[in-house]
């Protein structure tokens, strides 16, 4: 049986609790029950037939044997909410009805043998009998009907049959007494189920609230590994680039001087690229991020990427080598280069291997897209490695990288309708691929992302307003731009920009916060009033959830902090036609 037709429903628990009691008192009167069954047996011995004696002993016996079972079968067992609702509380229901019958078979096998006092006592016996019903199993209403009507009804009758003075009133009192049990039994039954029903509701609350309490701590805890990991990671190319810095103010000599710039480009581009990392972890969590699927041809996609990373390929002595054939899929081109980037740069950096291979194999109408690697492999944890912060026995503690890779891929390919996995057939090293639906449709001339780029050069012709109001950002990124661009002017605030006059503009690069709690997009606001074809650039480092959110929904080009001259000028340059378009 499948754990979700084991869900017990609210009345199955509601009824399992209940039958739960009714089981627990039960047996716990079964002691009393046999002991008066033995002194009834004793009284009767001495007037009654010996089979009509027999016949009661035996019925009575087994019921109460029955009832001795059952409970220390559901106590032995333990059974679950819909065993009990579903099995238990219907054998329950036919054990009451039993032990009714064994009870009211003494009115005609017994009765007529005894005396008058004798008779009420077995009057008084049989009230008891009702009451205990009543608080062992007062949810069974029909039980304890029928046990009035069996019980005290045949008793009514054996006494108007009788020429007993008593007659009518035992009759009568019989009958009163029966209504007033009923009565009794809905109020409890009310009552136990009202109370049962708060226990309930307060035992769910209570495991919301540890459910709630512990993903609070997981998110505290993930959110102080992320930071903790970050603050780590990125000290280490910080710390280069400062020391690389400190080399080329001191150092005379120009090979060094050289080999120092190098290095220095070199930290920061690791440091961006950490922060990249961390901005898309944040953009996929607060759902932000979005795919825009395209024709992708594979080959020149793949043949960019190998190239990127041949030096670093090199210097780590691994082999890189592609396969891509001559496929074409459904896809966006820029995350899936974002993926394929990911799982390159882990299988030169992590698996410690001598070679790593991309190539693709078609299964029906989709391609897995492989990427794989000689090196240490993932026998240890192959799903863990998904998860956030999760990293290599090699990378761990290293300072290289934060665990997300993996992560961030797999959520860019589920933007895409697609699946990153892991083949676990691979024995030696790492196989992991890529799940994409083969392209069919008419294929374009020449795909987006090998269209050649431009950098700084689209920068030359500009007139240029940059708002920023942090005055050394706001220099520094002037003073850059002043060296490339027809002319640059700065300000620092929305006011500023507003005063500003014998100027036009034909990009407004802004930051996202202003002073006075203004927004990056009230300046293109402006800039676009006092200039109609002027082009605008957004730039923020603030990867907040609002901004996240308040950025994406703009149509306004965006930079992430930190940025360089050749990302602003290729955004310039796609901005800039971007509104030629819509001024045509």
């Amino acid at each position: 049986m499948t754990e979700q037709k084991r869900l017990a429903t609210e009345y199955q628990r509601i009824r399992a609790s209940e039958s739960r009691i009714e089981f627990a008192l039960a047996g716990i009167m079964t002691f009393l029950i046999a002991g008066t069954m033995v002194y009834i047996h004793i009284l009767f011995e001495p007037i009654a037939p010996r089979l009509n004696l027999m016949l009661w002993t035996g019925f009575m016996g087994f019921v109460t044997v029955v009832m001795t079972i059952v409970p220390l079968t559901i106590v032995i067992r333990k059974p679950d909410d819909v065993e009990v609702a579903t099995v238990w509380a219907p054998v329950g229901k036919v054990i009451a009805l039993l032990f009714d019958l064994a009870v009211a078979s003494a009115v005609w096998l017994l009765l007529p043998y005894a005396n008058e006092q004798l008779q009420l006592l077995m009057v008084i016996f049989f009230c008891a009998t009702i009451s205990g019903q009543v608080i062992s199993t007062a949810e069974s209403i029909d039980n304890i009907s029928f046990g009035v009507v069996a019980i005290f009804g045949s008793t009514a009758v054996f006494f108007l049959q009788s020429d007993s003075i008593y007659a009518i009133s035992v009759a009568a009192f019989l009958v009163a007494f029966g209504v007033l049990m009923i009565g009794v039994a809905l109020v409890l039954k009310f009552a136990v189920r009202s109370a049962i029903k708060s226990k309930m509701k307060a035992e769910d609350i209570s495991a919301e609230l540890a459910a709630a309490l512990e993903k609070a701590q997981r998110a505290y805890d993930e959110r102080t590994t992320f930071i903790a990991a970050a603050s780590h990671d990125l000290r280490q190319p910080i710390q280069a680039a400062m020391l690389f810095f400190q080399q080329l103010l001191l150092q005379p000599k120009e090979s060094v001087r050289v080999r120092a710039e190098q290095g220095m480009r070199n930290a920061f581009q690791e440091a961006n690229a950490l922060l990249d990392r961390m901005l898309e972890h944040l953009r996929l969590e607060s759902g932000t991020m979005q795919a825009s699927l395209a024709a992708v041809e594979l080959a020149p996609l793949i043949k960019t990427l190998v190239g990127e990373h041949e030096v670093l390929a090199r210097k780590a002595g691994v082999r890189l080598r592609a396969f891509p054939g001559k496929h074409w899929v459904t896809a966006d081109p820029h995350l899936l280069t974002r993926i394929l980037r990911n799982l390159v740069h882990n299988a030169i950096t992590h698996a410690r291997g001598t070679r790593v291979s991309l190539f693709t194999r078609r299964v029906g109408n989709r391609l897995h897209l492989f990427v794989v690697d000689d090196g240490v492999g993932l026998k240890d944890a192959t799903t863990s490695y998904f998860e956030p912060y999760v990293q290599g026995a090699f990378a761990r503690g290293a300072g290289q990288g934060m665990g997300l890779g993996l992560t961030i891929s797999r959520a860019m390919a589920r933007l895409m309708n697609c699946n990153l996995e892991v083949d676990a057939r691979w024995q030696i090293g790492a196989a992991l691929f890529v799940d994409l639906p083969l392209y069919t449709g008419s294929r374009p001339a020449t795909p987006d992302f090998v269209k050649p780029g431009v950098g700084r050069e689209a920068l030359a012709p500009l007139r240029i307003v940059v708002v920023d109001d942090d005055e050394g950002a706001r220099i520094a990124l002037a003073n850059l731009l002043s060296l490339i661009a027809r002319d640059v002017r700065a300000v620092g605030s929305l006011a500023e920009l507003e005063q500003l006059e014998d100027f036009t503009a034909d990009l407004v690069v802004s930051d996202w916060h202003l002073d006075n709690a203004n927004r990056g997009d009230a300046a293109v606001a402006i800039a676009q009033r006092k200039w109609p074809s002027c082009a605008a650039i957004l730039i923020t480092g603030d990867g907040s959830l609002e901004t996240l959110q308040a950025m994406s929904a703009s149509s306004v080009p965006m930079l992430w902090k930190p940025t360089d001259i050749d990302a602003l000028g290729a955004t310039a340059s796609q901005a800039l036609s971007a509104k030629a378009g819509e001024i045509a």
